[in-house]
């Protein structure tokens, strides 16, 4: 097997068309891509999509399985939204001529923390909100725990599935069968054992995403009660065991590595 590590250095930063090609290239071989910027390292795994499909009118739908909380989330639905006009555009098709797209994220937590089960967002004007921008673009996010009445049985079904694992409907029934049918075929057992492992990751990340934020704020209390930063220091390695130059990192208010 051939193996070789790659680091391209740019630094004006990675245009979003280069970017997505060299990652779609990349997901036909076995590899791991991160991007680095100003000190922050991002997992470029997000590129490959979960579904991505058409219906009879061209719309293009990009739907997303999200079990981590993340602060970023919707800037990761603009970087999809970037993503699939780069396909469309690669296909030879103008701008002008851009499809209607959708990207959709399936959550099993309250990306807005407002009791929705839905949330749908598109360009409007500030000034007068009954005026569309009409781009064709559209973000949807669905969340498992809503609380309001505001989508229908159906569709309540199928989050609470998604939580609960409860089978409530005709439609959930045939898709809870359809999942453990493909759990079982061998053809699928790879990718979906994929899907689970990013999944997994994406929840770690969002657990590192909080630790992080929890130190921010520890040292900023501390800062607050004049504490000096030697008794803060010795405090992240002794109580949280930091290392030594992630605890000078977070003092000097940078992110720990």
């Amino acid at each position: 097997m051939v193996s070789q590590k790659v680091k391209i250095i740019n630094p004006t930063g990675l245009h979003l068309r280069p970017a997505g090609n060299l990652c779609k290239e990349a997901m036909k071989y076995n590899s791991k891509i991160t991007f680095e910027y100003s000190g922050n390292t991002a997992n470029a795994k997000s590129v490959r999509m979960d579904v991505y499909a058409a219906d009879e009118n061209q719309t293009i739908y990009d739907i997303e399985m999200q079990t981590g909380k993340k602060k970023h989330l919707p800037k990761r639905s603009r970087y999809y939204q970037g993503i699939i006009d780069i396909d469309e555009t690669d296909k030879g098709i103008e701008y002008q001529s851009l499809n209607k797209s959708y990207v959709i994220f399936i959550c099993t937590f309250d990306p807005f923390d407002a009791g929705r089960h839905i949330y749908s967002f598109e360009n409007r004007c500030i000034q007068d909100l009954n005026l569309e921008l009409g781009d064709g673009t559209g973000k949807i996010f669905l969340s498992a725990v809503g609380r309001q009445n505001d989508v229908s049985a159906e569709m309540k079904a199928f989050l609470e599935y998604l939580s609960k694992k409860t089978i409530e409907t005709d439609f959930v029934h045939r898709l809870d069968r359809e999942v453990q049918r493909v759990r079982d075929n061998q053809k699928w057992r790879k990718e979906y054992m994929q899907r689970q492992s990013d999944w997994i990751e994406d929840r770690e990340e969002a657990k590192e995403e909080g630790k992080l934020e929890l130190l921010n704020q520890y040292v900023s209390g501390m800062k607050a009660k004049n504490i000096s930063e030697t008794e803060i220091k010795n405090n992240l390695m002794d109580i949280f065991a930091l290392p030594e130059e992630e605890a000078e990192n977070l003092l000097q208010g940078g992110k720990e590595q």
